[in-house]
């Protein structure tokens, strides 16, 4: 990331914008440079200092990109590029999708003709804007490339959603979420009621899924949920705001408390927490939490560290607490 900032000539008080582009692009090549485009065409790459900033990076892909549209539908139609448009509605539903897996796209395809059931499944495929990984020797699901299901998710958590699809948000995931359910998939169903903002029940079903003897599997859970993406990720004055906002509830606190989740979730989105707020929460929290484990409390410490290490690695740099 230095080097990038260095070849785009960049002054080093605006690395934390370089590292903000590159966590909300994955670092793909024509995601950089659209992001960079938008920047400049909004005033240029902001600086980190005390200063009132030119404009919330939480919003970036609301903003204008130099093809005139807003950077969301720019993206949105990089990533369908030579596909026929008639698969564009499917594109929405595989971005919300907890992965492409057989199963999580079956509710898709099901809605669809035959001619665009196969040709979504040919995207999946084919198209570089898939993404595959491997962990241990093993094969995951594919999912969307992280900047596409980004800003895809963003064009969809618009207000009224995507008019022309006749999609809306709360829609589409109940789409996919009713079939995970019937399907126990606890994972996509947990996945789908976050991105519904449904953080209660979500923290009571992973306060009654918690294994205070070995919670390696349940902590991998966990973090697979909090990826569900935001509707509004620039909702409220900032992250901590909008944290605030997530969490508060009238209910009592679970042992995996609200807090935890939400801060979570920011975190893992960059368009949530582009300034690292949310570490400290986190670290704070599963530290709480590791009171209630039994032998897995040494392992929640750990993870709790790792965070404090994210919080540490950012503020002590640029001078922020």
């Amino acid at each position: 990331m230095r080097a990038e900032t260095k070849r785009r000539d960049l002054r080093a008080a605006q690395f934390p914008a370089v590292a903000f582009a590159h966590r909300l692009t994955a670092a793909h090549p024509a995601g950089l440079n659209m992001v960079f485009e938008t920047f400049r065409r909004n005033g240029g790459v902001p600086d980190h200092g005390d200063g009132a900033a030119r404009y919330d990076l939480r919003g970036v892909l609301g903003m204008e990109h130099s093809t005139g549209r807003s950077l969301d539908d720019a993206v949105f139609d990089l990533v369908l590029g030579p596909w026929a448009n008639e698969i564009r509605r499917g594109l929405v539903l595989m971005a919300m999708t907890v992965d492409l897996s057989d199963a999580a796209i079956a509710p898709i395809l099901n809605t669809e003709n035959q001619l665009v059931a196969k040709l979504i499944t040919e995207f999946r495929a084919n198209d570089l804007w898939v993404a595959r990984t491997v962990a241990d020797g093993v094969a995951q699901p594919p999912r969307m490339h992280p900047f596409a299901l980004r800003a895809i998710a963003h064009r969809l958590g618009r207000e009224g959603g995507i008019a022309e699809l006749d999609l809306r948000w709360d829609q589409a995931h109940e789409l996919l979420r009713i079939p995970a359910a019937a399907r126990d998939d606890q994972r996509a169903v947990l996945y789908h009621e976050l991105a519904l903002g449904r953080l209660a029940a979500v923290a009571t079903r992973l306060t009654e899924m918690f294994d205070p003897v070995d919670p390696r599997y349940w902590y991998e859970l966990l973090l697979q949920v909090a990826v569900a993406p935001l509707a509004r990720p620039d909702r409220a004055d900032g992250a901590n705001a909008h944290w605030a906002e997530l969490a508060a509830d009238p209910a009592p606190e679970t042992v995996v408390t609200r807090r935890l989740v939400a801060a979570l979730q920011l975190h893992t989105d960059p368009l949530g927490d582009p300034s690292h707020e949310m570490c400290a929460i986190v670290a704070r929290e599963l530290g709480e939490l590791a009171g209630h484990a039994d032998a897995g409390t040494a392992f929640l410490l750990a993870r709790s560290s790792e965070f404090e290490r994210c919080w540490n690695r950012w503020h002590s740099r640029w001078g922020e607490s």
